[in-house]
């Protein structure tokens, strides 16, 4: 990075230390001055350094001798807002490290839409008041796979975020230019000269229609989980997915029932993150879940003796106190006052597509040899979640597009499309409906579509492209 430094001759003018440190409440003065120091050793006064902060957090963000940014959206009292930098920072020049023309959703919210004139009206006076401003985001993008993340709000401190990083930024999720876009550009006019280029028109959108899926099996199914499970560990008591040496997906927590002393008896889950799909002797009984909060359930004596807990990490938090965010079970379970002990674990982190191909070949061969047993589609998955997969033929590369997954119909999930992993689906909940899917992801001939169903398929077992986003469907 050195030749790209401003001081070599290069474009880079700022280096950041540190970013939102006066959030976690540490007021560490050694280690930001260590920080600092270890970062000037590489920049050698080629490049100003800097740190950012909310305004309310500045006594514990800002580092000695480093210019303090602030992050903070649209206001009707700005002159009050950076009367607080001035409070730590009386000279300098004024920097909105974050100006948030949008805001990131959460599952279960109406999607986070902020009016195009707050944002133009707060960035004119910024800009009238000399201060320089980075927005965040202009483009958000899409959190493809596993990579959404969850934040500290609802009713159990955590709510994990959706797919979309459209963030109701002045660029869609497709990259394309929106009104909010436009005005933007134009207040920029008034300040600085534009560049002799034009803005470009919305990428190309394709509908393709319907492609009908073929039910592959269920997770639990012996062939399932030697092709899917990528380890099994025994311990006395649960161990996290960090333990087990697991990023995403899933982890199946199975332990023999005790005797009942009661009937019902409440099963306890305290250390749950993030979501536990209970089944007993591989029928489905219940759902715990952190968002909501609910951490037990009652379990009938006639219900069987394999209990089995399937626990989905729905996305680690990325901002707080609990950014310590271990997945799995992380507490002792108990069937009322009993401890449950001597669990088997197996580890399902849905990362690897070549085992899903794997799976599935495996399947077709043993349906057409007349060996495998018909599935009938059912609503409720009953006996844990299942693979649906399935074909979109694209005849010629004119057809090639920009295009979106409706998952209406289907519960909570993921998909692969040729082995991309488009993310998280919960249409159930809302707002986003659809999953985005870049032209590149796609090829001539054949596409492989495999979803991954946690909770329910569609009857009909079928999925839509459509050439517009669904991302702020009405939830109950």
């Amino acid at each position: 990075m050195d030749p790209y430094l401003y001081g070599n001759g290069g474009p880079i003018i700022m280096v950041q230390v540190e970013n939102e440190y006066g959030s976690y409440f540490a007021c560490d003065g050694k280690y930001r001055t260590w920080l600092r120091d270890e970062t000037e050793s590489h920049v050698k006064g080629h490049a100003v350094l800097f740190t950012n902060d909310g305004p309310s957090v500045l006594r514990c963000g800002k580092i000695d001798n480093v210019l303090a940014t602030m992050d903070f959206g649209a206001t009707n009292d700005l002159e009050a807002t950076w009367s607080r930098l001035r409070q730590f920072q009386p000279r300098g020049p004024l920097v909105n490290a974050e100006y948030y023309p949008g805001w990131l959703t959460h599952w279960t919210e109406p999607m986070a839409n902020v009016s195009t004139s707050s944002i133009t009206g707060t960035f004119i006076n910024m800009l009238d008041s000399g201060a320089s401003v980075n927005f965040y985001m202009f483009y958000g993008g899409t959190n493809f796979g596993f990579t959404a993340g969850a934040n500290e709000n609802g009713p159990g401190n955590y709510i994990a975020d959706i797919t979309s990083y459209d963030y109701d930024a002045p660029m869609t999720e497709a990259g394309d230019p929106t009104p909010k876009y436009h005005a933007l550009r134009k207040i920029i006019a008034r300040y600085l000269p534009l560049p002799n280029v034009p803005v470009p028109a919305p990428v190309p959108k394709r509908a393709y229609g319907t492609v009908r899926l073929l039910s592959c099996c269920t997770l639990f199914a012996p062939g399932t989980r030697q092709k899917l499970a990528t380890g099994m560990v025994q311990a006395a008591k649960p161990m996290t997915f960090e333990a087990l040496g697991q990023y995403s997906g899933l982890v199946l927590y199975e332990t023999w029932l005790p005797r009942f002393k009661r009937d019902p008896s409440i099963l306890n889950v305290p250390g749950l993150a993030d979501r536990a799909y209970i089944y007993v002797d591989n029928e489905y009984v219940g759902l715990l879940a952190r968002e909501t909060p609910v951490f037990s359930l009652p379990l009938s004596a006639s219900a069987g003796r394999r209990l089995q807990i399937l626990v989905e990490n729905q996305g680690r938090i990325n901002y707080g106190r609990q950014i310590n965010d271990f997945k799995g079970i992380t507490k002792d379970v108990r069937l009322d006052k009993q401890l449950l002990v001597n669990w088997n674990m197996t580890t399902f982190p849905l990362e690897s597509y070549e085992s899903l191909e794997q799976l599935i070949t495996q399947s077709n061969e043993a349906a057409s040899m007349g060996f495998q047993e018909l599935r009938k589609p059912q609503h409720m998955l009953r006996s844990g979640p299942a693979i649906y997969h399935g074909m979109l033929n694209i005849v010629q590369e004119a057809d090639l597009a920009d295009t979106y997954l409706d998952m209406s119909g289907w519960g909570k999930g993921i998909v692969f499309l040729n082995g991309e992993n488009l993310g998280r689906y919960w249409p159930l909940v809302g707002p986003q409906v659809t999953l985005y899917v870049p032209a590149p992801v796609l090829k001539v001939g054949l596409n492989s579509i495999v979803v991954v169903e946690y909770q329910q398929a569609p009857a009909a077992t079928e999925l839509h492209f459509r050439d517009t986003p669904i991302l702020n469907a009405r939830t109950g």
